[in-house]
């Protein structure tokens, strides 16, 4: 794509409110009050982490990907977003939908009428959703989050041609014709199409939500089961925060170059990796020979993170939290979260998604 991830959502977290407030500290402010209300309502602040944990962010990806603000902390069901309601519904997912979708071809899956192993109704929600959002930003003044983003990138068509899906972060099985213009350097352009948005869009919320949800309560739990990291932790974020004010766009910026931060995330991805497989391709158009075992072009490797980065002979004491820092630019450290480091330069929601679990860990 045209624009850089990583640029692209350091605009949308930079932008302000009409409060002069960050977007970071408006939506961490809303979490601060939600804890505070259930600190008085509880006795001794006993309370389901992983529900703070999900709507918590579910209210940071509504507002920097769809630029919508949900009340996601009302306790009253009836009062419940419609968008938090079927963010949380389309994960109950139906095992025999789900094991259908991925056994059969799909001329079956369409006499079926199974479209997705996802909830339908759900999953159609969020597809009149961001139809409706695109209508919109298409007849008024555009924002700074996702759908911007996707309605304002374009890609080279030779990057099409040879192959090189480097700047590609969108793809749609759907029969929508894609648009293609030259601009004025007469190089061809591909536009994503409404599909294409929808898909990526949808990928990013089904992706993202879990992923960061998850993480962020296993990095509750191992931060409470090791005092020392924790206490670390908070003097280091101390130490570079001390003379910021807190809330600030300066606050947040300087948040994502802590190290230690960096580390204790990363290290609890390597425990908890949210992902169970990850698929390479063999793009060597002569194959590739892997330990003797030769793999002709487009074969397809699976790996387990899991087992990967719990391996003795990389890893010693695997089943413990050792964040590191000195070895932050070896080799090590780069196996250490393999997940990040196989697919961060390629997808969108893994740039966004460190920075929230930076932020969430303070």
């Amino acid at each position: 794509m045209e624009t850089s991830p990583c640029d692209y959502f350091s605009r949308i977290y930079k932008r302000k409110t009409s409060s002069n407030e960050s977007v970071d500290g408006r939506l961490y402010q809303k979490l601060i009050e939600y804890l505070d209300r259930l600190h008085l309502e509880s006795d001794g602040f006993i309370t389901d982490t992983k529900k703070v944990t999900t709507l918590f962010t579910i209210d940071v990806i509504a507002s920097t990907s769809f630029g919508t603000d949900i009340d996601v902390y009302c306790s009253q069901e009836s009062n419940i977003n419609p968008l938090l309601k079927n963010g949380q519904k389309i994960f109950n997912v139906n095992p025999i939908r789900a094991t259908l979708a991925f056994m059969l071809s799909k001329t079956f899956l369409r006499l079926l009428n199974i479209k997705t192993f996802f909830d339908p109704n759900a999953f159609q929600y969020f597809i009149d959703l961001l139809s409706e959002i695109l209508s919109q930003r298409k007849k008024s003044v555009s924002r700074d989050d996702l759908v911007q983003l996707m309605i304002d990138s374009y890609v080279d068509e030779k990057d099409l041609s040879n192959n090189n899906y480097d700047h590609l972060v969108a793809s749609s099985e759907l029969h929508e014709k894609t648009e293609i213009h030259q601009d004025s350097s007469i190089k061809t352009k591909k536009k994503l199409t409404d599909n294409e948005i929808i898909a990526q869009c949808i990928l990013f919320f089904t992706a993202g939500f879990e992923t960061t949800s998850s993480t962020f309560l296993h990095l509750i739990y191992e931060l409470s089961k090791n005092p020392t990291i924790q206490e670390r932790l908070f003097y280091e974020v101390k130490q570079y925060t001390n003379d910021i004010k807190p809330m600030s766009n300066k606050y947040f910026e300087v948040i994502n170059e802590i190290p230690y931060l960096e580390a204790v995330i990363k290290e609890t991805l390597r425990m908890y990796p949210p992902v169970t497989s990850l698929s390479r391709r063999v793009t060597n158009p002569n194959g590739f020979k892997l330990n003797g075992i030769y793999l002709p072009k487009d074969s397809f490797i699976d790996i387990s993170p899991y087992v990967v980065q719990r391996d003795p002979e990389y890893y010693p004491n695997p089943k413990n939290s050792i964040p590191i820092v000195s070895c932050r630019k070896t080799n090590i450290f780069l196996f250490r979260t393999l997940i990040f480091h196989l697919v961060m330069d390629h997808v969108i929601v893994l740039e966004c998604d460190l920075h929230i679990k930076k932020l969430n860990c303070v």
